[in-house]
């Protein structure tokens, strides 16, 4: 299964601490604050922070039972096509990833999905592996565990390339379909932070990327390896922000911009 989110910040904690030995500032632990809560990384505006680095993206992916029909994504669009609607598809919630990852195919194909929020990718997995829904979108390091023990199957990932943990599931890119999707992994500060300080936890962070334990930790979680800067980042959340937005609006999660 999935390695916990307290492992992935002792990795930091550990490869931070090393780094910062050598350094008057900080001089005292960093404390990491996570999602997601009310107020937490899912509904908190980027620019309220100052980007450190991109550090990898936990990709989405099509994943169905063992004994599943469908053998491709192709397969299960072509299902979707034929009857809109019919292939149920499992998110852990409504808006997350998992969910823009359907939206994004449903345009992409011209095709319907029935999407059932449920309250997280285990449940999504449960009801994949019982037979009571089609397949989940959501990331494919969740289900790792379920797919190694051959109760279900990867039919594509959303990745620019094939991932390292499963070399031999191809990208939904190879299969036709234009899609990236996944949450990314990012560092950031609060605003405002002094230039010479947000200098040394930039430097941090791109230690912590080409560090073994986390590179381990992205191979062992199926993520697809990139690192942006800080400039990089901040303007790779400009543009999610604003896909993001037009997705959320569309869904009537969030209330249309009102014009002057």
């Amino acid at each position: 299964m999935k390695h916990s989110l307290s492992a992935t910040i002792t990795i930091f904690a550990v490869v931070l601490a090393n780094s910062a030995l050598a350094q008057p500032f900080p001089s005292k632990p960093i404390e990491f604050v996570t999602h997601s809560a009310p107020g937490g990384g899912t509904d908190v505006g980027y620019d309220k922070f100052h980007m450190l680095g991109l550090i990898g993206h936990d990709l989405n992916a099509l994943t169905v039972g063992a004994d599943s029909p469908y053998k491709t994504v192709q397969d299960i669009v072509n299902a979707a096509k034929a009857k809109p609607k019919s292939i149920t598809i499992a998110v852990g919630s409504i808006g997350a990833t998992a969910h823009y990852f359907v939206y994004q195919l449903e345009r992409l194909t011209g095709t319907r999905f029935n999407v059932v929020a449920l309250k997280s990718g285990a449940d999504a997995a449960i009801q994949v592996m019982g037979g009571h829904v089609h397949a989940t979108s959501e990331n494919v390091g969740e289900m790792i565990g379920h797919v190694e023990a051959k109760k279900m199957r990867v039919l594509g990932i959303s990745a620019n390339a094939r991932v390292a943990g499963l070399p031999d599931v191809p990208t939904l890119k190879e299969q036709g379909f234009d899609l990236h999707v996944g949450a990314a992994r990012a560092v950031a500060a609060p605003a405002g932070i002094p230039r010479e300080a947000a200098r040394i936890y930039e430097d941090m962070v791109a230690k912590v990327y080409k560090s073994a334990a986390w590179r381990d930790y992205m191979r062992r979680n199926q993520y697809e390896e990139q690192y942006l800067n800080a400039e990089e980042t901040t303007r790779f959340m400009k543009v999610r922000q604003t896909e993001i937005t037009r997705f959320l609006t569309e869904i009537g999660l969030v209330q249309p911009a009102k014009t002057p």
